[in-house]
């Protein structure tokens, strides 16, 4: 992104002339639709995912904790969106893995943990669908870092 031209108490301010072109050069997109996951932001979620997963099994879950964390992982909810062109495997597990993290509220009560704790377990078979072993080896080897 290109230096802005003035700064004002509401922020940074660029004339057409400065952002336009950074404007046109980046990737064209149809409104609303996102880029594949990558790589990246895949382990990102598996890491945070299993993160709270963890602190939830413990045998009296820390409430500050698991609320930290589950906001953490809630971040990454637009992973979930569903494709125009169907969803692939790795799509599917995405969306799978965050459907328990879709209802539950931001800061949750004790007794809404052994819900999602449930819920979670019951899609934890989806955490293999992502594929995190052939992602390191594709990027490895220089072979692309989407899904």
């Amino acid at each position: 992104m290109p230096e802005p031209d003035a700064e004002l108490a509401s922020g940074p301010v660029w004339l057409a002339d400065t952002i336009e072109p950074w404007m046109h050069a980046l990737p064209v997109r149809p409104a609303g639709e996102r880029a594949p996951a990558t790589a990246a932001e895949v382990r990102q979620l598996a890491r945070r995912w299993l993160r709270l997963l963890v602190l939830l099994l413990e045998e009296r879950p820390r409430l500050e904790l698991v609320t930290r964390a589950l906001a953490d992982v809630r971040e990454l909810l637009d992973l979930a969106v569903v494709t125009t062109d169907g969803p692939d495997d790795g799509q599917a597990a995405i969306t799978t893995l965050l459907g328990p993290l879709r209802h539950v509220k931001p800061a949750p009560r004790v007794d809404d943990l052994a819900v999602l704790r449930g819920e979670m377990l019951s899609v934890l078979t989806a955490l293999a669908d992502l594929g995190l072993d052939e992602r390191a080896e594709a990027i490895a080897t220089g072979r692309g870092d989407a899904l």
